[in-house]
């Protein structure tokens, strides 16, 4: 039935593009005619902080996913950065 899909060079795009957003995509084969792209939930979290950050303006903030909440948090802050959020930016940074 022609070649598996592994080799097809439309898929192979496919996963390079998503490899090149920065999102850790693999794929696993089941059979010639079935595979499946996988993604981390690390590579979309960080992938859609990035495109989160990409619209935000105001120059005080902070933006971070809380695990314990399952959501993606942006701080702002005015004047000097609150001792909270300067524990978030040195854990990081660790």
């Amino acid at each position: 039935m022609g070649t598996d899909l592994s080799k097809n060079e439309s898929i192979k795009a496919s996963l390079q593009k998503l490899r090149n957003l920065g999102l850790r995509a693999n794929t696993i084969e089941f059979n010639e005619n079935w595979i499946a792209v996988t993604i981390t939930s690390e590579s979309i979290i960080n992938y859609l902080t990035r495109m989160v950050e990409k619209y935000i303006t105001y120059p005080n903030h902070l933006t971070e996913f809380d695990k314990e909440t399952q959501m993606l948090v942006v701080h702002f802050w005015k004047g000097e950065v609150p001792w909270q959020i300067r524990m978030k930016i040195g854990e990081k940074t660790q």
